[in-house]
């Protein structure tokens, strides 16, 4: 089987981590996809479906703050 490069053409990455906004790579894990095994690509590919959930909980997080008044 193989895993394609979870690459959505967002090529920007974070100065501060190095995280591709897009794919959440660094850059090394870019530059060396093609050599990767299919089981260091899956492993580096959790990490974009790890992101994609933060993204959604912390969308979520003022709603909550405003609709319970926790602050």
């Amino acid at each position: 089987m193989t895993i394609s490069s979870p690459c959505i053409s967002v090529c920007v990455t974070d100065p501060d981590s190095d995280l591709c906004y897009g794919c959440a790579r660094t850059t090394p894990e870019i530059a060396k996809w093609s050599k990767y095994t299919d089981e260091e690509k899956k492993q580096k590919s959790l990490r974009k479906k790890i992101q994609e959930k933060l993204q959604k909980f912390a969308t979520r997080i003022p709603v909550f703050m405003y609709l319970t008044g926790y602050r």
